[in-house]
């Protein structure tokens, strides 16, 4: 079973720009995605790496650190988005994980 301090302690390692988030706050993001990445399929070990990345880009959200902006102007008050959608970093390493899963809902290791 994994502990919600596991993943916490991996997100203040993987990103540290939210240690000013309480611990409180990080362990209620950090069971969110424990519970969102066993459903997705990941398991041990797997599932502490996926968790902590999701609960980062989780905390990123609550954080307001990675709002998309690449551009502001504030003279004639002009705002430029990088896109639509917001997907932080740490999303888009969750989404590779998930694209590592099989079938069967097994783990499966990718070299890059």
């Amino acid at each position: 079973m994994v502990k919600t301090a596991d993943v916490v302690e991996r997100i203040k390692i993987i990103a540290p720009q939210f240690s000013s988030l309480d611990d409180k706050t990080l362990s209620t993001l950090a069971s969110d995605a424990i519970l969102i990445a066993e459903a997705d399929g990941f398991v041990d070990p797997m599932l502490v790496i996926a968790a902590s990345y999701l609960a980062a880009h989780y905390a990123s959200v609550v954080n307001g650190k990675n709002n998309n902006v690449v551009k502001q102007k504030l003279s004639v008050m002009e705002v430029t988005y990088k896109n639509d959608s917001f997907k932080s970093d740490y999303l888009n390493q969750y989404n590779n994980l998930l694209d590592t899963l099989t079938d069967h809902h097994r783990n499966r290791v990718t070299f890059m």
